[in-house]
C-alpha cells in the first residue's frame, strides 16, 4: 500500500530539466508517463533518465515501505527506489507544496504534487 500523502499526480519540478514526466500514484498502483528514451540527449547518459526501464502509460502495481518505492513490472517486482518526501507551507499561494525526490544514476529528480 502507498501512504495517502504520496497518492496523487506528481510532475517534474524543474522546468529546465532535460527529462520530464508524470507519476500518477494511487493506493496500490503507479502510472509513469513521459521519461521516454527520446529525452536522453545525444551522447547523454541514459542511466540518469528517471524510470528508464519501466513500462510507461499503464498502471503498474506498487507499494511503499520506509522511504522505498517498489514497482511490479512485467510480472516481477523491481529493486526498490529510495525516495524522500517532504512538504513546505507556501505563503505565496496560501497552501502546502509537496515534493518527492529520487536519484537516478547520481542525478537528482524532484517532482512536485499537482
Amino acid at each position: 500500500m502507498i501512504p495517502q500523502e504520496l497518492q496523487g499526480t506528481w510532475q517534474t519540478n524543474d522546468p529546465d530539466s532535460i527529462y520530464s514526466g508524470t507519476l500518477s500514484i494511487g493506493h496500490d498502483r503507479i502510472t509513469i508517463s513521459g521519461y521516454g528514451e527520446r529525452q536522453t540527449p545525444l551522447f547523454g547518459d541514459d542511466e540518469k533518465r528517471p524510470f528508464r526501464n519501466y513500462t510507461k502509460g499503464m498502471p503498474l502495481r506498487a507499494y511503499s515501505e520506509e522511504g522505498i518505492l517498489f514497482i511490479e513490472d512485467g510480472g516481477f517486482w523491481v529493486n526498490g527506489i529510495p525516495f524522500n518526501y517532504w512538504y513546505v507551507d507556501s505563503p505565496s499561494n496560501f497552501g502546502t507544496v509537496h515534493f518527492l525526490r529520487f536519484e537516478f544514476g547520481g542525478r537528482t529528480e524532484t517532482l512536485r504534487k499537482k
